[in-house]
Order: structure tokens, then C-alpha cells, then sequence
């Protein structure tokens, strides 16, 4: 049912932000944005970074961007429980139309607030 989708995505996005720093106060900074991507890294002293990928329609199977700033490793989607290796020169995501992901590094306090 598309009500129960919505309403676990919203309580998904509640246990991150209420979990994260980040989330709630970090900076923004943006390291892609186009017509049908965004990607952007809320950050604060402190605490673990959080980056946000947004695809609306991609073209192509996969997006390919430098995340610069970004600690190279293992991260967890926060919304999904998908594991993701980020890197600062090159990360390749697979591409998904209409896409959310909150990436956190998979040892960090909040990868624990994930959907198994």
C-alpha cells in the first residue's frame, strides 16, 4: 500500500535526521547537481559527515561523480540499508529513477538507525 511505503520512508527520514548532527544542523555543501541529480554533503564539527544523493531521472545505469572532501570507505543508505563505497575521486552509483540516499561511513553510531 502506498500510504504504509510513505509513512515508513517519513519515520525513516526521522530516525536520521533525529540521530545525526549532521542532519540537523550540519552546513551544506553541494558536489553535484544537475537536471536530474543531487548530491551534497551536510556536515558539522564533531560528528559524521552525512551525504545526500537525490536522482530524479538519470540517464544511463550508473552516476559517476568525485565526492571531494569525502573520506574514502565503506557507507550505509540510511533510508535503504545498502551499502555504498564512496570515493573522493571517483564514486559510481548505480543510476534509479526517482532515488533518496542519506550515506553515513558504515562505523559510525548513526549506520545503526538503517533498515537491516
Amino acid at each position: 500500500d502506498e500510504q504504509l511505503q510513505t509513512r515508513a520512508f517519513v519515520q525513516r527520514l526521522g530516525a536520521a535526521r533525529s540521530c545525526s548532527g549532521a542532519l540537523r544542523a550540519g552546513s551544506y555543501r553541494t558536489l553535484l547537481a544537475d537536471a536530474e541529480h543531487l548530491v551534497f554533503a551536510r556536515e558539522a564539527d564533531g560528528v559524521e559527515p552525512v551525504i545526500a544523493v537525490y536522482m530524479r531521472e538519470p540517464h544511463g545505469t550508473t552516476l559517476r561523480t568525485p565526492l571531494p572532501g569525502i573520506s574514502k570507505g565503506d557507507y550505509v543508505d540510511l533510508l535503504s540499508g545498502k551499502h555504498a563505497s564512496l570515493n573522493p575521486e571517483l564514486t559510481i552509483l548505480p543510476a534509479e529513477t526517482f532515488f533518496a540516499a542519506l550515506f553515513v561511513p558504515a562505523d559510525s553510531e548513526c549506520a545503526r538507525v538503517a533498515p537491516l
